[in-house]
């Protein structure tokens, strides 16, 4: 079986994590053939600093954003030393902020004559990464979006405050140049797949750009693949305020169109109380479920237990999607 995820940051890590723990204990999967197509539009936090250190000199937009792809590559990793230490985020000094993950990308970019994709084979070895992690271009492309007061945004995080601070949801995002090319080995993986997985998390800026880059997009609705989305358990602060599930799916049908997604996958059941107040009171509300009775709908207790933070269980999660056919 061949399994392409697509998304970016923590909902895909979750993903990656349960799939390759099943495929290292059962014969229906094997790791090399689990692959992350990964966003590469993120400008935020210390992937921000990078970026802006290289885009100078990078005359040909080759540097990629590294952070979500450092969370891809750590969730499929199976040496957990140097897991730990890829992961790490150095707290004092000159250095403080930065992620050892993200400096040994930016470091592997540079020792490979300014390649990217040589830089995750590089950090593949020390990890004993399997799996594959693709960036879903190879070169930079640059993220906007409009509200729906008609204020336009340039990058992910710009677009998020925005909303916040003029209380507007987003309207569309996309991407300059409109026709970014799309890595091939992307296009590869996604045509050869039987399960592709559109991941949870933050549905705006970092699930719909992969499938703002018109091949990305073509070939998920070409492929004879079954199609999975994962909803999240939790409406987002600035993106996704007020959304039911049936609002989430109207969004990501704009992009793929109608019944195009074979199942979606939601929790069903309680959320933990404490952590249920505590994101309330942040703004976050669990999504509503309104999405009917159908099957293509699939419920399932998924709730991470123990967790200080509202999340899939990731072992839950592989579980459900390797047993939809």
């Amino acid at each position: 079986m061949k399994i392409v995820t697509i998304g970016g940051g923590s909902g895909q890590h979750s993903i990656l994590t349960g799939l390759t723990n099943r495929a290292r204990s059962h014969d229906e999967l094997e790791q090399n053939n689990i692959s992350a197509i990964v966003s590469t539009f993120d400008t935020g936090g210390h992937t921000g600093i990078l970026m802006e250190a290289r885009i100078p000199k990078d005359e040909k937009g080759r540097f990629l954003p590294a952070g979500d792809i450092r969370q891809c590559l750590a969730a499929m990793a199976n040496n957990e030393h140097a897991k730990k230490s890829f992961q790490y985020r150095i707290k004092e000094g000159d250095n403080k902020g930065a992620v050892v993950g993200n400096i040994l990308l930016d470091a592997g970019y540079e020792q490979h004559g300014d390649d990217f994709e040589q830089s995750i084979e590089l950090v593949k070895k020390i990890l004993d990464v399997k799996g594959n992690v693709i960036p879903c271009t190879l070169t930079r492309a640059e993220f906007h979006g409009v509200l729906e007061n008609g204020y336009s945004v340039k990058g992910e995080e710009e677009l998020i405050s925005k909303a916040v601070w003029f209380n507007s949801q987003i309207k569309e995002v996309s991407l300059e140049p409109e026709n970014v090319k799309a890595n091939p080995k992307a296009i590869k993986a996604i045509l050869e797949a039987d399960k592709i997985v559109l991941s949870q998390g933050s549905l705006f800026t970092s699930l719909i750009p992969n499938l703002s880059v018109k091949e990305i997009c073509d070939a998920v609705k070409k492929s004879s693949a079954k199609k999975i989305y994962v909803m999240n358990i939790v409406t987002q602060r600035g993106e996704t305020d007020g959304f039911t599930a049936k609002k989430h799916l109207e969004v990501l049908e704009r992009y793929l169109g109608p019944n195009v997604i074979d199942y979606i996958i939601i929790h069903k059941g309680e959320l933990p109380s404490k952590l249920k107040i505590k994101y309330e009171l942040e703004g976050q509300k669990r999504v509503v479920d309104d999405l009917g009775e159908s099957e293509r709908v699939i419920r399932k207790e998924l709730i991470a237990k123990d967790s200080p933070v509202l999340r899939h269980d990731p072992d839950k999660l592989a579980e459900v999607i390797l047993g939809l056919y």
